[in-house]
């Protein structure tokens, strides 16, 4: 009898690391498939007048990534409406574009003063995150 708990202890142990190892490959799966996304996105990040400057990734349970992209220069809003519609196939890219532009147009309409939008941080997870970092006017 005690034996037989033991040994239901140990198939349930196992089983619960194998659940885990699937996810974990699940996570690395979705943390690849979304940086060769971003990766595939550049020449368009570069055309609504920011830079991705970093991404930082934890693998988790759910898997975490995190873009950082600085504004370089400021596009018109016909610029931004083009680039978004151009993209509206493809998922991620567009999230990038729509979460700088939506970044911008806070920015631009919080009273910071003396200072302007140096750079945006976008959490890619449901609800994505949107941070954004503020330096002093030249």
């Amino acid at each position: 009898m005690a034996e037989e708990i033991i040994n239901k202890i140990k198939e349930t142990a196992t089983t619960m690391m194998e659940i885990a190892e699937d996810l974990r490959d699940s996570g690395f799966d979705i943390v690849n498939t979304k940086l060769e996304e971003i990766n595939n996105s550049i020449s368009y990040i570069s055309k609504s007048g920011f830079t991705l400057k970093g991404i930082d990734t934890k693998l988790g349970i759910p898997p975490e990534i995190v873009g950082t992209f600085s504004l370089e220069k400021d596009i018109s809003d016909e610029e931004w409406e083009k680039l978004i519609a151009e993209t509206s196939e493809l998922q991620t890219v567009n999230l990038i574009l729509k979460s700088l532009n939506k970044a911008e147009q806070i920015a631009g309409k919080l009273k910071v003063g003396a200072f302007e939008l140096d750079s945006v941080t976008i959490l890619f997870s449901i609800p994505p995150g949107i941070g954004m970092k503020f330096k002093p006017k030249k």
